[in-house]
């Protein structure tokens, strides 16, 4: 949609929704970790705030969990992600180094 190929997430053949709009191939889609909520569709179909969308590019480059601040420390924290928080690169060096 942002791509502005399709109007409605479930015209674009090619992704999962189209196939759980039609209820066509529910075999080949795993249910996921937790139940979609009645209003799917229209979340599905929201243009989402540009925040959220740059913080979802940044977890998806880092391997960084996507969540709210306290899931997210929880799971960074279980799993050992802390190098998903930092800065990439070396940390830069302070004049008394």
């Amino acid at each position: 949609m942002r791509a502005r190929l399709v109007r409605r997430a479930e015209r674009w053949r090619w992704g999962s929704f189209w196939r759980r709009a039609r209820a066509q191939g529910l075999e080949l889609l795993a249910d996921g970790p937790v139940p979609r909520p009645e209003n799917w569709r229209a979340f599905v179909n929201r243009a989402g705030p540009r925040a959220e969308l740059e913080r979802l590019r940044i977890a998806t480059r880092r391997g960084r969990p996507f969540g709210a601040d306290p899931w997210l420390e929880q799971m960074v924290r279980r799993f050992g992600l802390g190098s998903t928080l930092r800065p990439r690169g070396r940390p830069r060096q302070t004049n008394g180094s």
